[in-house]
């Protein structure tokens, strides 16, 4: 009889854990940013989130930088099925993360830019938000 108790105990205390980091999991993902690249709310960080702007509907964004987003997505694909194959081709892997950067670099260039301006039209800086 002491023993079941005991069985039962064990098995609740597990369970109590295992919701506790599960919830904890769900609010704040994995490295408490939301989860893989994603902001708290699940905006990605080309739309202003990285600067603390606004952010930018398709409408706002020309589509010089529209494709760089796509151009940059399919390096990124690409750079994922190099590094799935056995053995890597490293050269080619280096030259996708470069490209895949240089891209990204650009998009991130363009938004800098839309922030700067805005803050030059009069547009204040958001309030700093305090870390969750």
């Amino acid at each position: 009889m002491l023993r079941n108790k005991r069985m039962i105990i064990a098995a609740l205390a597990v369970a109590m854990i295992l919701a506790f980091a599960g919830s904890a999991l769900a609010h704040c993902g994995r490295y408490g940013d939301g989860g893989w690249g994603l902001g708290r709310d699940g905006g990605d960080r080309w739309h202003g989130r990285g600067y603390g702007g606004p952010r930018y509907s398709n409408a706002d964004v020309p589509q010089e930088i529209r494709d760089k987003m796509d151009a940059a997505r399919g390096v990124m694909d690409e750079l994922r099925a190099e590094l799935s194959k056995s053995p890597v081709d490293k050269d080619r892997a280096l030259a996708l993360f470069r490209r895949g950067r240089d891209i990204r670099n650009e998009i991130s260039e363009w938004f800098f830019l839309q922030r700067v301006e805005s803050i030059s039209q009069g547009v204040p800086l958001p309030p700093r938000q305090k870390s969750q």
